[in-house]
């Protein structure tokens, strides 16, 4: 029977629950200290050692390789970066015995529940199918309908939906504000034009697929004048159409995705919190965290937006000001990316192409 053991710096019983939910009776798994489970592993006690840390590679294995050796320890996961199957394989075919992880895997989690909200979002449109024309036509003639023109006119229409709009054009896809930059910059490119580009993609998925998708839903479902509105507008659409399963089904998606927003802003704040005031004030930024979840808990749903509208509004003021203050870097970056894209392309064309046959 395979022996296992977990050390690293964070995490243990997360680890031992994972590895355990895989192995079953199949193998032993034992939660130790670092220095205990490198040791067992050492003298033959264990098999293998699984740890995680933040980078996959320090705390993780920081004991495994001063008592095992590097040749024995493989970093399989890090910020950003994750090894496939065949990889992983292949380090344990090569003879390693401790292998290190990071936890922060949610940029894992995320899309794959986009995708989920995106699958039913698009079955509930198969089913109002003949709703949809008639749901596009609202859209456009309530935008460019006299009322909306004299409104905007007045100035009041545009004020409010400027307001409205620009806060929860925010929330939606955080262009601009200098939150997701902290993940991008995790990212393992030739080029960082490469990760600008896909940060651009992210942001069309969320405010034109995502948002369209979800007010298609909520206007093919005809409960636009029920009174109810967000989150509640939403579920009150699936569960017209799909019953009691619909409420579930919504109820699931905003648990986890606000859930896995929790965590990525922790992330983000944690990495500046800590840059300004050091490591050892991190504790303090935790438990910060931790309140503030808290009161919003407890406070009016009202209150929590206009707080979430004036702090996102703090954060962008001084990233445009950045933005703009790095325009001229950004330009040369895009520059440099696109020569060498061209240059790649010409040697490509001058390249000589073997002819069949020819000896």
């Amino acid at each position: 029977m395979v022996r296992i053991v977990v050390g690293g710096q964070i995490d243990k019983q997360k680890v031992y629950d994972a590895v355990k939910g895989v192995v079953g009776d199949r193998a032993t798994v034992e939660i130790k200290d670092d220095i205990a489970a490198a040791m067992a592993v050492k003298t033959g006690q264990a098999d293998y050692y699984f740890g995680a840390c933040k980078t996959g590679g320090g705390g993780a294995l920081a004991m495994a390789i001063a008592l095992l050796g590097m040749n024995q320890c493989a970093t399989v996961s890090m910020p950003g970066k994750m090894l496939s199957e065949e990889e992983i394989l292949a380090q344990v075919k090569a003879g390693k015995k401790a292998f290190g992880f990071t936890d922060q895997h949610i940029e894992k989690v995320v899309p794959i529940m986009a995708i989920f909200y995106v699958l039913g979002c698009t079955a509930l449109l198969i089913i109002n199918h003949e709703a949809v024309p008639g749901a596009l036509r609202l859209i456009f003639t309530s935008a460019f309908s006299t009322q909306a023109v004299f409104g905007g006119a007045a100035g009041i229409t545009v004020q409010q939906a400027m307001r409205v709009g620009v806060a929860k054009g925010l929330f939606s896809n955080e262009a601009g504000m200098g939150s997701t930059p902290h993940a991008h910059a995790l990212a393992k490119v030739k080029h960082p034009q490469e990760q600008g580009e896909i940060a651009m993609v992210s942001v069309f998925i969320d405010t034109f697929v995502v948002l369209t998708l979800t007010a298609m839903v909520i206007l093919t479902s005809d409960v636009l004048g029920s009174g109810a509105t967000g989150a509640a507008l939403a579920q009150l659409a699936f569960s017209r159409n799909f019953g009691k399963a619909g409420d579930v089904f919504i109820a699931l998606c905003m648990l986890f995705f606000a859930f896995s927003t929790i965590i990525g802003w922790y992330f983000f704040g944690e990495i500046n919190f800590k840059a300004l005031f050091g490591k050892k004030a991190l504790p303090v930024y935790s438990i910060g965290v931790v309140l503030c979840v808290l009161f919003g808990s407890l406070q009016e749903v009202e209150l929590v937006w206009n707080l979430s509208d004036l702090f996102n509004g703090l954060m962008v003021i001084p990233n445009l000001i950045a933005v703009l203050a790095l325009s001229g870097l950004i330009v040369k970056i895009s520059r440099e990316d696109w020569e060498h894209k061209s240059e790649s392309a010409a040697a490509e064309q001058a390249a000589p192409v073997p002819t069949v046959g020819a000896e």
